[in-house]
């Protein structure tokens, strides 16, 4: 039933899912990311508990039913059980993104008690090579405990669901098995555990892309040292093991394939079925275009902004023309097969059945 109602969404043209950032702090220093470089000296902020609680109302209202709290670590609030409350309370479900270095038992079991459906933890290593690729000494062994304590606290119960993210560069690349290994025996095992290449946005594709005569690309990726980038060979490495998630995976590349015949040509973008919400509650297509501001949720509803004016402006000027950050990262994931097969289902279905 929930995919069908999804389903009718992407028909209609409408949101299904809503990523919203709570805040601009991140306590790790990594070698693959740079949003800590953005905000390393700028005082944390977020909107207000009551801000997102009328945000959160009005993309339920909008028929949102999925919310994903991400970008940089969630788990900074000390409100976000409360948050995750108020949501769970109006039948949504909640997934969160975290280091879970911070993620002591008062937390955990205040996590846990506010119904959050999914954690997951982003662990790009073992042990010392974690902490290299993190910035932070300690790093691994902090999240290995954090999810240890919620399995322990959640006993036999199945939720919340606990998985393990792995950012994959040539940092980590010859790794994977034993980073695989070694967290599972560390943990006692986890729900699940994927892994991702690392998305660079270089420095030439930040400067072509531009909206209204502006820079709005991110930066946030760009590693300053050099390139970590896969090659071909460590993508061949990459789809291996996660091919051992057995029919699921193969499922997940015959919907790439079809992908891949039938819609070649056809441009695709996140924003078209995604509302992606700001640290200040703006509006924007993707974590990677912060600059394009498509509205203030604050000020106007979801229903005032979604395909309506600057909104409109973005979806037709991407069908005409997309922006070179979207083929730096949207597009060449989708290349190497290695997006999450949920969102390739979506994909393929909104490109089928949706009205761009």
């Amino acid at each position: 039933m929930f995919v069908y109602k999804e389903f009718l969404r992407l028909k209609n043209n409408l949101p299904a899912v809503a990523h919203i950032t709570l805040n601009v702090k991140c306590m790790h220093k990594c070698k693959t990311c740079g949003y800590w470089r953005i905000y390393e000296k700028v005082k944390d902020r977020g909107m207000k508990k009551e801000e997102i609680f009328k945000i959160c109302d009005d993309l339920i209202s909008f028929g949102i039913k999925r919310f994903l709290f991400v970008d940089t670590d969630p788990l900074l609030r000390k409100d976000l059980p409360e948050i995750i409350k108020y949501l769970k309370n109006k039948d949504a479900h909640v997934q969160i993104v975290t280091t879970g270095m911070n993620l002591n038992k008062i937390f955990a079991e205040n996590l846990i008690s506010s119904g959050v459906d999914v954690i997951k933890f982003s662990i790009d290593g073992h042990n010392g090579l974690n902490d290299f690729i993190r910035g932070i000494k300690g790093a691994y062994k902090k999240s290995v405990q954090g999810i240890k304590t919620l399995k322990e606290l959640r006993r036999n119960k199945n939720k919340p669901k606990i998985y393990v993210m792995t950012v994959v560069s040539k940092l980590n690349i010859n790794e994977i098995e034993k980073i695989k290994e070694k967290i599972y025996y560390d943990t006692g095992g986890v729900d699940n555990h994927y892994f991702g290449p690392v998305l660079e946005i270089k420095k030439d594709v930040f400067e072509k892309t531009k909206w209204k005569g502006k820079n709005v690309a991110s930066l946030n990726l760009i590693p300053y040292e050099k390139s970590y980038s896969l090659n071909y060979h460590d993508i061949k490495k990459l789809l291996k093991i996660n091919k051992d998630k057995g029919t699921y995976f193969l499922f997940g590349r015959i919907i790439k394939l079809l992908d891949a015949i039938l819609y070649i040509k056809r441009r695709k973008c996140p924003s078209f079925h995604q509302v992606h919400i700001d640290v200040d509650g703006n509006l924007i297509p993707c974590s990677f275009l912060p600059g394009i501001k498509l509205g203030n949720l604050k000020e106007n509803s979801i229903k005032e902004l979604w395909r309506k004016r600057e909104h409109s402006k973005f979806i037709n000027y991407l069908r005409k023309k997309a922006f070179p950050v979207c083929f730096e990262i949207c597009w060449k994931r989708s290349i190497f097969n290695v997006a999450s097969q949920t969102a390739s289902l979506r994909e393929l279905i909104f490109k089928r059945f949706g009205k761009f």
